[in-house]
């Protein structure tokens, strides 16, 4: 999936797990993507850099959520589609909606806000975000 995609993929995740409250907490799922602990154990095995405080920034969590989702896109032999990543962040990479892709309700309202492309659901820090990001990637 290209990186564009990916990103605009990511906030809306972003917006359905904490509305972009980066301080976001949810028992131990915590940051912008409430993402667990075994996300970032997985990462880590995987033989990337990764600690718990990348959950707490949108550049941490987005890079666990796409070494994550990339890993098991491929690993299952997915497609690579904003449905199967949605479904793998939601419901695991085990789970029959990612292994099977069915829709669910999380993985249509992510689509649903991929759709509106004036992105105004996202909130003011995330599309700062996005354009800081955006301007970076110009430059390489």
């Amino acid at each position: 999936m290209p990186e564009s995609q990916l990103l605009i993929l990511f906030l809306a995740i972003v917006q359905m797990e904490s509305a972009g409250n980066l301080s976001a907490r949810n028992g131990s799922a915590v940051g912008p993507a409430q993402i667990q602990p075994a996300v970032v154990a997985d990462v880590q095995a995987w033989g990337h850099q990764a600690s718990l405080k990348d959950r707490s920034t949108l550049d941490g969590s987005f890079r666990l959520f796409q070494l994550y989702t990339d890993r098991w896109v491929a690993r299952h032999k997915l497609p690579d589609t904003p449905q199967t990543r949605a479904n793998i962040w939601r419901h695991g990479p085990n789970s029959r909606y990612a292994l099977k892709g069915e829709s669910t309700k999380y993985s249509l309202k992510v689509e649903s806000l991929i759709k509106d492309e004036d992105l105004s659901w996202a909130k003011p820090n995330c599309l700062k975000w996005l354009n800081d990001r955006r301007k970076h990637d110009l430059r390489r």
